[in-house]
């Protein structure tokens, strides 16, 4: 009975869900260890593990290189763990990988993280809304998936960063809920609101080249607290961070780092 659940699992089938931990388990060795005969998803601190086995650590693949594993030997600080993917860089998506919450792929440039608990194989990363987003190439849009809030995207030539959760069919250039994100090839006009890094900034004046967070032209909007940048010049009122206190610019400001009372005032009833 046990090798046809386990034969079930192998072809995902989800009635052996319930058996995948019982069956993979080995019998306990002379020292009371567990040992994991198959594939795992998750690393677990207390198995031993043997040659060959692949675990999910962090959202990344390592495979056992040779003799075992012991119990709690941490795949990332371990030499007997090989990372699987390209040269230890997030692993390509497979089509016939069976991914769970937290896993990292890489798709067409696009790293990818799973949100969802699980996901049946087969399900292509730009084509499902379980699979967030969170570095690498900016991929095109896709009418048939959402986004989640910090999603960045390419339509019709132009970048933007999703704000908050997106929904299908939700058109990057007419909807409240993108923002177009800024470019150095573009010259932006007083009142333009781009994101950068992840921040929404309001250009202040006409701005070509000027990175949003290093000048004078960009503020940032909707209530964000940057942390000071000596490269940039604020203005009068502008807010920041620093050594974790809230400062506002007396004046034009530039390379004047926050504490000095001359130039910067503290925020919050801060001393």
């Amino acid at each position: 009975e046990r090798t046809s659940h386990f034969e079930k699992y192998q072809n995902n089938d989800t009635r052996a869900y319930p058996y995948i931990k019982e069956i993979t388990h080995k019998s306990n060795d002379d020292n009371g260890n567990k040992h994991r005969g198959q594939t795992t998803a998750q690393w677990e601190k207390d198995i031993v593990y043997d040659e060959g086995d692949i675990v999910t650590y962090k959202g990344i693949q390592y495979k056992v290189k040779k003799g075992m594993a012991g119990a709690g030997y941490i795949p990332e600080e371990q030499e007997g763990w090989e990372l699987l993917g390209n040269n230890g860089a997030i692993p390509e998506w497979g089509a016939d990988g069976q991914y769970y919450k937290g896993a990292k792929v890489s798709y067409q440039g696009t790293i990818y993280e799973l949100l969802a608990p699980e996901l049946n194989t087969g399900v292509k990363p730009d084509e499902h809304g379980a699979w967030n987003i969170i570095g690498g190439k900016v991929p095109e849009w896709k009418a048939d998936r959402q986004y989640y809030k910090g999603s960045t995207v390419f339509y019709n030539g132009t970048i933007y960063q999703a704000k908050n959760l997106t929904p299908a069919a939700d058109k990057p250039d007419g909807s409240s809920r993108w923002v177009a994100g800024w470019s150095a090839e573009k010259t932006y006009g007083k009142g333009d609101i781009v994101t950068y890094k992840g921040i929404q900034y309001e250009a202040r004046s006409s701005s070509l080249e000027n990175i949003p967070d290093e000048t004078w032209n960009w503020k940032a909007t909707n209530g964000f607290i940057p942390e000071w940048n000596w490269k940039k010049t604020y203005g009068k009122g502008d807010i920041v961070t620093y050594k974790g206190i809230q400062y506002e610019a007396q004046q034009n400001i530039t390379n004047i780092e926050p504490g000095d009372n001359t130039y910067w005032k503290l925020r919050n009833g801060a001393n």
